[in-house]
């Protein structure tokens, strides 16, 4: 099984014109990516996000997070109508302006699993955008597969 480095940051901030530095915001990563921004605005307490974040912290330690660009990738690069459009999705996602996608027909269009990986990789790439080398390179072998 591979290893992955789980790591919570406290990131500290002080009032303006004030020393007195207090929790801000704890970021749990994997492998240096953000999958976890806890703002303790957002908590009752620093306490409440620490611990919210100790807990993202723990259950990628027992369930390490894998990019859906990589997990379906077989399902992305298939040769059927639902697949292509999901293929199409990640374009999108990559270059909107010159990828375009009708959600609409993917949509509607879809069962409940083809619309569940849509949504999955609409999730992370608003989490991790072009910070996901497997988004990336998935990108790279569709262009290259459509010509």
């Amino acid at each position: 099984m591979t290893q992955h480095d789980i790591n919570v940051r406290q990131i500290n901030a002080a009032p303006v014109g004030s020393d007195d530095y207090q929790p801000w915001l704890y970021v749990v990563e994997q492998d240096g990516k953000t999958l976890g921004r806890f703002q303790v605005e957002e908590y009752e307490s620093a306490e409440a996000a620490k611990a919210a974040a100790l807990t993202l912290a723990q259950e990628l330690e027992a369930n390490p997070w894998v990019s859906p660009f990589w997990k379906h990738r077989g399902i992305l690069l298939a040769d059927y109508g639902t697949a292509q459009k999901l293929a199409s999705l990640c374009l999108n996602l990559w270059n909107g302006n010159d990828y375009k996608v009708d959600l609409g027909s993917l949509l509607a269009g879809s069962d409940a699993k083809h619309r569940a990986i849509a949504f999955e990789l609409m999730e992370s790439y608003a989490k991790l955008g072009e910070n996901d080398e497997d988004f990336m390179a998935l990108c790279d072998e569709i262009r290259a597969m459509r010509g």
